[in-house]
């Protein structure tokens, strides 16, 4: 393992500078040095700890030890035991996915070996949140880190726009979704035509927090529950299952895909929801809410207005009975293996 120190000479009324740790999983002395290059232009006001590994047991046992920030992993310049050409892609797939588990920080992976937009999507679904083919565009890699850096410990400024040199690799390779980008910076989603009622959930993805709004033009008011039960249950199981369920076959995976679907149905007051009403005739609305959000989830208030149409003509109230149950929340923590904490009630409201 080696490591590379940068500490930033502040002046004595300055903040202390935070640390970072970044898990670069590689071989190559020349590809680490540029990946290292690419991070401390990203992180010169802070002091940073880049630790390199060179093959997949010491990459798996410092995703399990250390406190890691980022990971930056080149797939095709990792030591593997019993390597073998026929199963280069499925075995790199699932290594994503266990450091993904094991150090619970965004990942960048990197690869040589496959021109396939298929290799790189299953990148994403097993929980990176970038993939570049090498030999990779410096300026690219450079702001994917900065949004990593940001989605993990918000470094970056929350006006900070999509960095160009990113734009265009997203959109060459159509890596992440619109919607994701929106949310990991902190942009708003798009207002619907007319204003509506309606239930909002912030739930919890592998890479970030996501709002999850339903208009009660498009949708029936059944109530927090069912629309749990209906719609988030299933995404949740979806986005999850390739980190929990890793190397097992497919029956059983089916298996317990469902067990966890059922428990999960259990818990819709685990994470923060709200309603949307309207008052009246008039186009004016009332967010109830149970003062759940937190600044670590990114999503504010004005998400959430814009996402039901009402910027600018709603009032925020408290309501006691959208507050998160305790009792939930750890169900959702246990079941996903969440270290995230928000505000939570322990007694149980009627």
């Amino acid at each position: 393992m080696t490591k590379h120190r940068k500490a930033l000479k502040s002046r004595a009324f300055d903040k202390p500078a935070r640390s970072f740790s970044v898990l670069i999983g590689n071989s190559d002395k020349q590809i680490t040095e540029l990946l290292s290059a690419a991070i401390l232009e990203t992180t010169a006001d802070y002091t940073v700890e880049i630790i390199a590994c060179n093959d997949t047991g010491d990459l798996r046992e410092k995703a399990r030890s250390r406190d890691i920030c980022l990971c930056v992993l080149v797939l095709n310049n990792l030591a593997t035991p019993d390597y073998h050409p026929r199963n280069r892609t499925s075995r790199s797939i699932k290594l994503i996915a266990e450091v993904k588990m094991l150090s619970r920080s965004p990942i960048i992976a990197l690869s040589g070996w496959n021109r396939d937009v298929a290799h790189s999507k299953k990148a994403k679904r097993a929980g990176a949140s970038f993939y570049f083919r090498l030999p990779f565009n410096f300026n690219a890699l450079v702001a994917a880190v900065q949004c990593c850096l940001k989605e993990r410990h918000d470094t970056l400024p929350a006006s900070a726009a999509i960095p160009a040199p990113l734009m265009k690799e997203r959109q060459k390779t159509g890596l992440r979704r619109v919607a994701d980008t929106r949310i990991a910076l902190n942009q708003p989603s798009p207002c619907p035509r007319l204003p509506s009622e309606g239930i909002y959930f912030v739930v919890r993805l592998p890479n970030c927090w996501e709002l999850k709004a339903f208009l009660f033009s498009k949708h029936h008011d059944s109530g927090h529950a069912e629309l749990w039960e209906n719609h988030v249950t299933p995404m949740l199981v979806y986005a999850w299952a390739p980190l929990l369920f890793i190397g097992i076959n497919a029956v059983e995976r089916q298996r317990r895909e469902r067990l966890l679907r059922s428990e999960l149905n259990l818990h819709y007051d685990g994470f923060p929801r709200g309603r949307v009403t309207q008052m009246g005739s008039h186009k004016r609305f009332v967010v109830y809410h149970g003062g759940n959000l937190n600044t670590a989830m990114k999503i504010k208030r004005q998400d959430i207005e814009s996402a039901f149409g009402i910027t600018g003509c709603a009032a925020w109230k408290f309501d006691e009975h959208e507050q998160c149950s305790h009792f939930s929340a750890e169900g959702l923590r246990s079941e996903l293996l969440l270290r995230d904490k928000w505000k939570t009630i322990t007694a149980e409201l009627d």
